[in-house]
Formats: C-alpha cells, structure tokens, sequence
C-alpha cells in the first residue's frame, strides 16, 4: 500500500539517549552516570544537610514513582510533576518561593539529558530523502516538550516534520490511543493511511497497531516479538533499510 503520512519515534529510533555521556556520580563506591552530577551542586548550595546518597535515592525514588503512575494512570507524567514528587521525597515542601529553585534544578537536569542525546547524520539524510515523497509526522514520549524540541532543533530535524507531538504537551502517552488519533485529525488522515516507526515493541508496535496504522519495528538487537503484541508490518535492524519498504 502507498501511505500517505510515515510517523516516526524520537527517542531510540531517529535519536538515540546515550547513557554513558551523563557525568558520573559515585555512590556507595559504585560510578553511577546519571544528572545528579550537575543538579546537586547545584541543589546543596540550599540545602547543604542532605547528602549525596540522600539525594540520588530520592532521585531515582521519583523516577520510579512517575512510571508507576504512567502505567496505572495512562497519562503523562511531566518533569515538573517528577521533580515536585522528588521534592516531596526530601520532605521539601514546593511552595511559590521554592519554584524559582524547583525550576532551575530542572532545567539543569534537561540540559545535561540533551547534551546526552545524540542523532545520526545518516538519519537526516533519510528524513531528506522521505520528505519530497511523503508527509511526515512524529510522536514521542517524553515529559519535557521543551527540550525534546530543543533536541529536535540542535540535530536540524524539526523543519522537516508537519507535526510534532510530545507527551508532555498532550497529557497522553504511547501507547494510548489519544495521542495517535490526535495526530491523525491534526494531519487530516486516517489511521490506514499512515506507517509508524519505533522501537517499542509495547508503546509504538502496540499502540499504533491497535488505532489501524501499519507499524516498521526497529528491532536492533534481534529480540523476539511477545506473543501479547500484534506482529508489525515490517522490521528492520537499522533506520536506513526503511528505504527499501517506502521507496
């Protein structure tokens, strides 16, 4: 079938999170690489009786917390939320002359997660070669919109999309049906008309599946489908052999 519309995944699939760029903390005598290196620094200047391992425990507390309440609550939780939750951890109540700090704490953190995110050159090429041929969206989970535009600017992508979505800014995540069907009323399609591409077996092959769109599962690592996924349409092992499927 000829599409009209091919909608990509950010993270992992046209950009990749490379871990091991974050600064590296040491807790418990164990080099961890996380953001905790910049933000508390920056953190204890204020708060200088909570200690490194206080901190980063709290830290991935929060992180913990907010998956939690995407799975259960089916939405988005943002980094602002995640940063209040992690406050909370602390026993730091977040009131009106804490947010100034709250903030700054975060942008810190976002700052150093974009620095961490890294896109292929070999990948805008491909989203150079697909636009003349089709129109071209993209949907991410993410609970920043800012930074993941930010990221989406630095890499010279954003010009090529006719639609941007991200979770932060929809309130919906992937796989829930909103945040596709959004999508196709804002490119004025169907879902039939339009081939999706991630890396999520769970979030992109399912949730694009279950709204009708046709799926390219990029699979790098050769790992097995689980039998609760609906098959994609196509795999492949590396972005540049989609080429092949859409030309």
């Amino acid at each position: 079938m000829r599409y009209r519309t091919v909608i990509f995944d950010l993270f992992d699939t046209l950009a990749d999170f490379v871990r091991d760029r974050l600064p590296t903390i040491y807790v418990d005598g164990k080099a961890i690489p996380s953001t905790t290196a910049v933000v508390y620094p920056l953190f204890v200047e204020r708060y200088n009786h909570i200690s490194l391992e206080t901190f980063y425990q709290a830290f991935r507390d929060s992180f913990d917390e907010a998956a939690r309440l995407r799975e259960i609550e089916e939405r988005e939780v943002s980094a602002r939320e995640r940063f209040t939750l992690f406050f909370h951890k602390l026993q730091i109540p977040v009131t009106s002359d804490i947010e100034p700090f709250l903030s700054s704490l975060l942008d810190a953190h976002m700052a150093c997660i974009a620095e961490a995110v890294h896109a292929p050159p070999e990948h805008v090429e491909l989203l150079e070669w697909l636009r003349p041929r089709y129109q071209l969206a993209l949907i991410s989970n993410f609970d920043h919109g800012p930074t993941a535009r930010q990221i989406l600017d630095r890499t010279g992508m954003t010009s090529f999309f006719d639609l941007i979505l991200i979770s932060d800014e929809l309130g919906q995540r992937k796989p829930h049906a909103a945040i596709f069907e959004t999508a196709c009323q804002a490119l004025r399609i169907r879902p039939h008309e339009a081939i999706f591409i991630g890396d999520s077996p769970g979030i992109d092959v399912a949730g694009a599946k279950a709204v009708g769109m046709a799926v390219i599962w990029l699979n790098r690592r050769g790992e097995a489908l689980d039998e609760s996924i609906p098959p994609p349409d196509h795999t492949v092992t590396r972005l540049q052999e989609i080429r092949t499927i859409l030309g």
